[in-house]
C-alpha cells in the first residue's frame, strides 16, 4: 500500500455502522503496487501500481441476478467487512483491480471518491443547461462540483459554511457560492431565494446532516430531483410533507 485516504465513511464505521466485521482493519480509499500475483491471475505483474473497486458483491443473489451490484443482498467491502487499506500489505480480489499510469499517489487515492461521485452523477441524470443546488464543499463535493459542471449545467450554486474549502469550490466549479450561517439560518435561505425564486431543477445534499437534507427539498423546483448523497448516521430520519 501507497497510501490510503481517510473518508467519512471511517469515521462511521469505527462506532459500528455501515455492518462492519471486527476484528477490521479499515480503508476503502487505497492505491498501492502489485508484489505478488496470484497462479491463476492474467492481466497484471508485479511492480504495476493499481487502485480497486472497494466492493465486493456475491453475483447470485436476487439484486445481481438483475445485474444491480451495488444493491447486492450479501455487499461486502475492504475496509469495511474484509481488511483494508490501512495496512502495509492488502490481498485484493483480481477483478477488482484497476492499473493506473501517471497519477500520483495522492490523487490515485482519490479516484475511489470520485467514482462514487461519478456514480451520483449518472444517478441525478441531469439535463443540460439545468440549475444546480449542491450543499457542501467538503473534498467529495469539490468533486461533484467540477462534474456537476462538466456535464452541462448552466448554473451550479453551492450553500456550504464559510471558509477556505467555500473559496475553493468557487475557483474550481461553482457560479455562486452562499455562506451557511448555522446561528441565524434565514440569512442563507433568503439567499438562495433570491438566486432562484423558483428553486432549482437538481439538488444534491452531500453533508450527510439530517437538517441540511430537509432543508434541499426546500429548493427544489416542481418536478425537480433532490439526489441524497451524503453519508447520514444510521439513525438519522428526515422529515418531509408529502
Amino acid at each position: 500500500i501507497h497510501g490510503c485516504g481517510l473518508c467519512g465513511t471511517d469515521l462511521h464505521i469505527h462506532e459500528g455502522e455501515f455492518g462492519p466485521r471486527f476484528p477490521l482493519i479499515p480503508g476503502h480509499e487505497f492505491t498501492g503496487e502489485i508484489v505478488e500475483v496470484g497462479s491463476n491471475v492474467s492481466g497484471f505483474r508485479i511492480g504495476q501500481r493499481i487502485v480497486a473497486n472497494s466492493n465486493t458483491v456475491c453475483g447470485t443473489c436476487f439484486y445481481c441476478m438483475r445485474g444491480d451490484y451495488l444493491l447486492c443482498e450479501n455487499l461486502g467491502a475492504y475496509g469495511v467487512t474484509l481488511n483494508g487499506g490501512f495496512a502495509e500489505y492488502l490481498k485484493v480480489k483480481a477483478d477488482r483491480v484497476f492499473a493506473i499510469h501517471n497519477l500520483k499517489t495522492r490523487e490515485a487515492i482519490m479516484v475511489e471518491p470520485t467514482a462514487c461521485a461519478l456514480h451520483g452523477i449518472e444517478v441525478l441524470d441531469a439535463k443540460p443547461g439545468s440549475e444546480v443546488l449542491l450543499f457542501g464543499a467538503g473534498p467529495t463535493g469539490q468533486v461533484l462540483a467540477q462534474l456537476v459542471k462538466l456535464s452541462g449545467a448552466a448554473r451550479l450554486v453551492v450553500a456550504a459554511p464559510p471558509g477556505k474549502k467555500l473559496d475553493l469550490i468557487s475557483k474550481l466549479a461553482a457560479d455562486d457560492v452562499v455562506p451557511m450561517d448555522r446561528q441565524d439560518p434565514e440569512v442563507h435561505r433568503r439567499r438562495l431565494q433570491e438566486l432562484s425564486p423558483n428553486g432549482f431543477d437538481y439538488v444534491i445534499e452531500a453533508t450527510g446532516a439530517a437538517p441540511v437534507c430537509e432543508e434541499a427539498l426546500k429548493f427544489v423546483r416542481r418536478r425537480g430531483t433532490v439526489l441524497v448523497y451524503g453519508v447520514y448516521p444510521e439513525k438519522a430520519f428526515v422529515k418531509f410533507n408529502p
